[in-house]
């Protein structure tokens, strides 16, 4: 960067910090109603039509540290659990075991480690192995337990 463009730059954000109205000749847009930040009908609609159709934040790399960190979030309605493995990927799946529909994980976050290809129950997380497509259609599967059982 030389030193024009930096003094442009300067200039420029301080122009937009002092504006309190939009520029001049920017033509006036509609309020938006109330009921589009409120209403369950519309929220519904955009979950369907919308938010399940485009890329959505789902957590900070920082948020899954090591080989075995997990969150569980909500996406679109969804429960999406985001699982690095021991490769260091991040991956992410269907909070529901394919086998029996219950969760995968009831904590929010917290360490995982890989099991045995058994079904099993271990302090209050039911293990299974949920299987999922990913955009290589290929198949993965995830077999965790809570870090602080017994086990």
């Amino acid at each position: 960067m030389d030193a024009a463009y930096i003094a442009r730059y300067k200039e420029r954000s301080a122009y937009e910090e002092a504006r309190t109205e939009p520029p001049e000749g920017f033509p006036k847009l509609p309020d938006l109603p109330l009921g589009r930040y409120t209403d369950p009908e519309f929220y519904g609609l955009e979950r369907e039509y919308l938010w399940k159709k485009v890329w959505l934040y789902a957590a900070h790399d920082s948020e899954l540290p090591t080989p075995g960190s997990y969150k569980l979030t909500d996406i679109a309605g969804a429960p999406v659990l985001l699982v690095r493995g021991d490769d260091g990927v991040v991956r992410a799946f269907y909070n529901a075991c394919r086998h029996r529909g219950a969760p995968v994980v009831r904590g929010e976050c917290g360490s995982a480690r890989r099991r045995s290809r058994r079904l099993a129950e271990v302090a209050d997380i039911a293990i299974c192995w949920p299987t999922i497509r990913t955009a290589g259609a290929r198949k993965l599967h995830l077999c965790i337990e809570a870090a602080d059982s017994d086990e």
